[in-house]
């Protein structure tokens, strides 16, 4: 079974503001009994891999956190929530599964909406295997990228239903993430677990929309060429600068 641990992630060094205190709040009020672990410099070795040690150089710390999430769960096992993810019942009953993640919408899985899975789950291997890989010529790609190219790759439909992959749940919009992104109609139900708020207080709805294209055409295939040449291209000035 999942353990009852919540885990979360606070990079940066800055005071958690009240929406984030709310949020932890709620995590308190509906699993009173779970261990809650907050991660940060102080815990976490951001210089363990170049992708983590670039993105907090350049205090991306939500790229930090999209890696540390998985490195932290796969270790220790329990539960990670965003610091803007705000619960309305219990997660109890979702402690059973060997590993669940989240749609937050058709073909998009966002790990930040929360996940849990039991310590040495093999998919967590496969996700960090991409940030075990990554050089900082690349771009730093948004967990979302990441974590559903992979699933896309497991055999992900493009549908918006409870689907099962290499021993992990992956649940509906509506267990995790009744609000859009982008504020369509809300999606609440019965199933509904938490809210994740999308407290990007620092993006405008412009940045949302190309981060949300950018996302989409990396998971294409002119996405997918595009980056094939990059790398490509990468891979040669990496062997002219040798001579």
């Amino acid at each position: 079974m999942i353990p009852k641990k919540i885990h979360y992630c606070w990079f940066g060094k800055k005071e958690l503001p009240d929406s984030v205190e709310k949020c932890i709040a709620s995590w308190r009020r509906y699993c009173p009994d779970y261990e809650i672990i907050r991660w940060d410099e102080t815990n976490f070795d951001v210089d363990s891999l170049p992708f983590t040690k670039q993105a907090y150089d350049n205090k991306k710390y939500a790229y930090v956190s999209d890696y540390a999430r998985l490195h932290i769960i796969y270790r220790e096992g329990g539960i990670y929530l965003d610091t803007d993810v705000e619960l309305i019942k219990s997660l109890d009953d979702l402690l059973s599964l060997d590993g669940f993640l989240g749609l937050e919408e058709i073909s998009r899985v966002n790990t930040g909406l929360g996940f849990g899975m039991v310590a040495g789950h093999p998919f967590l291997e496969q996700n960090m295997s991409f940030y075990h890989s990554w050089t900082p010529e690349n771009n730093f790609p948004t967990c979302v990228t990441v974590t559903s190219s992979l699933l896309e790759g497991l055999g992900l439909l493009p549908q918006d239903t409870k689907q099962e992959i290499d021993g992990v749940v992956i649940l509906p919009t509506d267990y995790l993430c009744p609000r859009s992104y982008f504020g369509n109609p809300d999606r609440f139900t019965d199933n509904t677990y938490s809210i994740h708020h999308y407290d990007e207080t620092w993006l405008s709805r412009k940045d949302k929309l190309l981060i949300y294209y950018y996302d989409h055409l990396q998971s294409t295939m002119i996405g997918k060429i595009v980056s094939g040449i990059k790398k490509g291209l990468s891979a040669c000035k990496r062997q002219l600068e040798k001579k």
